[in-house]
């Protein structure tokens, strides 16, 4: 072969040689960049892996975190948490015999006993007594300090008395100034006396306390419940059967003939009466309250705050009227009350 001859193979051979290379450059790029694209997916799959793996790790621990340290398990307050059953209220009407309280008429002494901790507002639902506040120092029994209500504490109330259905929704929804009283947080037993004004109080049997419970829980939760307790009377009454009586000049004269209850569970009331063979004459102003059953609804009983002319009245038309005379200590007639006899 000639020189010329390969001078020219040469050239012929070279931009093939060219094309060549950079076609095996381009496809080791394209080999490249499809590798790291693969190794780009292969990396987020794992990432995705690793990143619900840790967070199915941080559910489980959360999980047992919240079982673990429970409000039960670690409350917020030390000691166990009060529950319903873990509470006994005892709550008993008295007439007022503080002298330092003298300006008052009754007395509330209610007996708390607690066997767990929680927040509390007491509150007294008493018809026909208000203004309540209490002694500064009174040996054997805690002062509240103060006394005081809140919304919600309120409609707690309200609901509790309407599903315990105790007294007609109406007479509920006419209930204002509800002022409740606090006992200490921590468990034990606890002594409170109260005092209030007369502003027709009868003993009409609607006489309660709401226990307002509240507890911070974890979360800025907080746990509420109520409970209801009935409030007794101990106030001394005797029965009489009134025969006749006189108004004059601001006195009543009665004309009594008094009767001993006797318990008998045969009767409709529970109890029948045995009377006197005397009458006796009883004196009284006419300011001291008497109450006389509204006969106009039977739906339930209830009494109308009467005047002794009314009394009178109705003495004279029934010829006679079943009265129940409450007394402070004997000496003193608080208030009257008819009772119903069938």
């Amino acid at each position: 072969m000639n020189k010329d001859f390969e001078k020219f193979l040469a050239k012929t051979r070279k931009p093939t040689m060219e094309r060549s290379k950079k076609e095996e450059i381009r496809k080791s790029i394209q080999r490249y960049q499809s590798m790291e694209e693969e190794d780009k997916k292969d990396r987020y799959t794992n990432l995705k892996r690793v990143i619900a793996g840790f967070s199915g790790l941080a559910a489980v621990f959360l999980f047992a975190f919240l079982i673990i340290f429970d409000d039960e398990n670690f409350p917020i307050t030390t000691g166990s948490s009060l529950t319903p059953e873990g509470l006994q209220i005892e709550a008993t009407i008295k007439p007022n015999r503080n002298e330092e309280m003298s300006h008052k008429d009754y007395m509330l002494e209610v007996i708390i006993k607690k066997d767990g901790n929680g927040g509390n507002m007491i509150y007294p639902v008493l018809e026909g007594l208000s203004n309540m506040s209490w002694a500064e120092r009174e040996e054997g029994f805690f002062s509240p300090g103060s006394i005081g209500t809140n919304t919600l504490d309120e409609e707690s109330i309200r609901d509790t008395l309407i599903e315990s259905e105790v007294m007609g929704v109406d007479r509920i929804k006419d209930i204002s100034q509800l002022m409740g009283f606090y006992i200490p947080e921590e468990a034990g037993e606890y002594r409170v006396r109260m005092y209030f004004e007369d502003t027709g109080f009868f003993n009409s049997g609607n006489q309660y306390l709401v226990y307002v419970h509240k507890e911070e829980k974890r979360f800025g939760h907080e746990e509420r419940w109520t409970k209801l307790v009935e409030v007794n009377t101990e106030i001394p009454s005797t029965t009489a059967i009134l025969e006749d009586a006189e108004l004059h000049d601001g006195n009543v004269t009665l004309q009594l003939t008094f009767a001993e209850k006797i318990e008998d569970g045969s009767q409709p009331n529970g109890f029948y009466l045995e009377k006197d063979s005397v009458t006796s004459a009883l004196s009284i102003i006419e300011e001291v309250p008497v109450y006389l059953i509204n006969y106009s609804d039977w739906s339930e009983i209830n009494y109308i705050k009467a005047n002794w002319e009314e009394v009178i009245e109705r003495t004279k038309e029934e010829g006679m009227i079943f009265l129940e005379i409450y007394e402070k200590d004997q000496k003193e007639v608080l208030f009257m009350k008819e009772i119903y006899l069938p």
